[in-house]
């Protein structure tokens, strides 16, 4: 008996590890992308409220995909959505390329190069709701639950890692070929090979990584299943604790890059460095959260929205851009602890079966986050200047922050493994 659960608890510890090495590559195609997102989009759509509407509409059908592709789980295991959605996300990457390539050299109009992108961001956010869930649920398949926070703050910690990476490695390609068209267009080349990358070692793995399907549930339709997530008060307080988490990114990833080139002169390769130190702090966190041994997770998530408030109102009150854009870099260590942590507080309180049921209505958090700040800051910048909506971010991030006030005798704790 002792053998056989020692053996299980090899095969999930093998899992993880094969999870967090495609990570690593998941990170850093998404990481470079990301850098030069804001711009691709920017070209296509020559304004900056019209970015934040045209991103904000990406995350808005990411957002009903989340929600309502949840059957497929029970017609397709989690690894093969896992793999198919990879390697479809990768195929887009090209596409996007070929996109903003015939619109730059004036074979494509803008209006038809809007509506392939349109288009093109249909197809990936489907396949990229499918690529958060299943990675998800095979996290949870393979973790016990005393180990659930543990292996979160690996994943998340090696994903960074490529998200790290990413943003250098552009700024490397900006500095070598000056051309933003080129770096643009090379970047999302790589960003392409980096999710093949991922999809081979995420296959390579097939005898580790669980093929089985979900146990079938009850013939529930998405509707009810998102009905019956609300129905619990916890659920509801881990919902609106993680939407918060693209609440602030939105600031950093879409408006920043603009800010910097716009008004202050950067280029791709200053955004590429900006984005490699914005991701340090997230490493560096979330090594040292791996080696607590007992954490209050609503207590770490109060004082990471905390953290990331005040730092957010230090930068929009200062007048010089790089105490501006190193305010919101050392912001980041607040979000190091909150990153994994919302998660966690989910997982610790569902069992298996309902976080496998309910992980998808989970992960909408994060996009009704993000499509909500989107929207409202693309509205904002349309009178006011970037501090205004930084302001007004900031103050959503203290009342998350008083959200996450724990409870008397309610405490939530992160137990966390003691390996490195």
């Amino acid at each position: 008996m002792n053998f056989k659960t020692e053996r299980r608890h090899q095969m999930h510890a093998a899992a993880i590890k094969h999870l967090g090495a495609g990570s690593i590559f998941v990170g850093l195609a998404y990481a470079s992308f990301e850098t030069v997102w804001a711009l691709l989009v920017y070209s296509i759509f020559p304004s900056k409220t019209a970015v934040g509407i045209v991103i904000g509409i990406f995350y808005l059908l990411l957002l009903f995909s989340l929600a309502f592709l949840y059957p497929l789980f029970n017609k397709f295991s989690a690894r093969k959505l896992l793999l198919s959605s990879l390697g479809v996300n990768s195929v887009v990457m090209i596409f996007y390329a070929v996109v903003y390539y015939l619109l730059q050299i004036s074979v494509a109009t803008r209006m038809q190069a809007q509506l392939l992108f349109f288009t093109l961001a249909g197809i990936n956010a489907i396949f990229m709701a499918l690529r958060i869930q299943s990675m998800g649920i095979l996290l949870r398949m393979n973790s016990m639950r005393k180990e659930i926070s543990a292996n979160e703050n690996f994943m998340y910690m090696v994903a960074n890692i490529g998200w790290v990476l990413g943003p250098l490695i552009v700024g490397i390609i900006a500095k070598i070929f000056r051309v933003d068209f080129l770096v643009l267009i090379i970047v999302m080349i790589l960003a392409s090979v980096c999710l093949l990358v991922a999809t081979y070692v995420m296959a390579f793995s097939q005898t580790i990584l669980k093929k089985e399907k979900q146990q079938e549930m009850q013939k529930i339709n998405v509707f009810k299943n998102l009905r019956m997530f609300f129905r619990s008060k916890k659920r509801l307080v881990s919902y609106i604790l993680s939407s918060g988490l693209e609440v602030w990114w939105t600031i950093p990833y879409i408006f920043i890059p603009i800010e910097m080139i716009e008004h202050y002169g950067f280029g791709v390769k200053e955004v590429g460095i900006f984005m490699f130190l914005l991701c340090l702090p997230l490493i560096i966190i979330e090594f040292f959260m791996r080696r607590q041994l007992s954490v209050s997770l609503r207590k770490v998530i109060m004082f990471g929205f905390g953290f990331v408030g005040t730092f957010g109102f230090i930068a929009a009150m200062t007048g010089n851009i790089y105490l501006f854009l190193g305010s919101i870099i050392i912001a980041s260590f607040g979000m190091g602890l909150l990153e994994p942590t919302t998660e966690s507080y989910f997982f610790s309180i569902t069992n298996q079966e309902e976080s496998e049921r309910f992980y998808g209505s989970f992960m909408t958090s994060k996009h009704i986050g993000g499509t909500v700040s989107k929207f409202a800051l693309a509205a904002i910048l349309f009178f006011a200047p970037l501090r205004i909506g930084l302001i007004f971010i900031s103050i959503l991030m203290i009342v998350f922050a008083m959200i996450a006030v724990p409870k008397k005798n309610k405490k939530h704790k992160q137990i966390v493994a003691t390996s490195a």
